[in-house]
């Protein structure tokens, strides 16, 4: 059922209509998909929507649909009201491992609703410091791959980034160990073994676009070189 072309009026009767049904049915997921509908209309608000969520906790402490809604309410009112605010990001963290307890196909749909925040805030350092937390709990070598693949793409559509490059060296670094004492390769890299290759042919095209984007090359080559052992030539 759509409300986005009903007036006022309407909405307001179908958001009382489902504010009856959940009081009677607290399952009843259609409901609390009308009311999602109605948040974005601005029909009701966020804080109208946790203490209605409430509310309906205290008729059915269990209903895993209440959880459910006051999660998406986080996840599409939080990030957006408070940009770069380290502490809502982090009270995310905490629903996360309170109330998710590692369930895999959460975890990955977080993973798939962050990508799209990363990619229209590329100077959210706190946005990108969530999407860590969930690569580590995933521990994926593959999705690994795959983000540096995403920085890349960021790197070179949005030159100038510093958090960009600050979440390229966070996968990095999880993807290939650090090279002992004395050598100056790692024993043994995970994932492609052309890696530094395909780090130098990035930085070619990363160079170039602008002083700024210059300067943050030259930063990630001292880093590579420094931790990780990296040999390629710099731009």
């Amino acid at each position: 059922m759509g409300t986005h072309g009903s007036s006022a009026a309407e909405k307001e009767v179908v958001l009382g209509w489902s504010r009856i049904v959940i009081l009677i049915n607290p399952d009843m997921q259609l409901a609390w998909n009308i009311r999602k509908e109605l948040f974005l209309c601005k029909q009701t608000t966020f804080q109208e929507e946790l203490k209605f969520s409430q509310l309906v906790l205290t008729r059915k402490p269990k209903c895993s649909e209440v959880f459910s809604h006051r999660r998406w309410l986080m996840e599409h009112n939080l990030p957006k009201k408070y940009r770069c605010n380290y502490y809502a990001w982090t009270y995310r963290i905490w629903l996360m491992d309170t109330f998710v307890h590692g369930n895999p196909l959460m975890l990955e749909s977080e993973i798939q609703l962050t990508r799209e925040w990363v990619r229209s805030h590329v100077s959210d350092c706190s946005g990108f410091h969530y999407r860590q937390y969930l690569l580590r709990r995933v521990g994926s070598v593959p999705l690994l791959a795959k983000e540096v693949a995403l920085c890349e793409e960021l790197c070179l559509a949005f030159p100038g980034h510093e958090a960009i490059w600050q979440h390229r060296r966070f996968c990095l670094w999880h993807l290939h160990p650090a090279p002992a004492n004395g050598e100056t390769q790692p024993k043994k890299a995970r994932g492609s073994a052309n890696w530094a290759v395909a780090e130098e042919a990035f930085l070619q095209r990363a160079a170039g676009a602008g002083e700024w984007q210059d300067v943050l090359v030259a930063r990630h080559v001292r880093w590579l070189r420094s931790v990780l052992g990296w040999t390629g030539a710099a731009p």
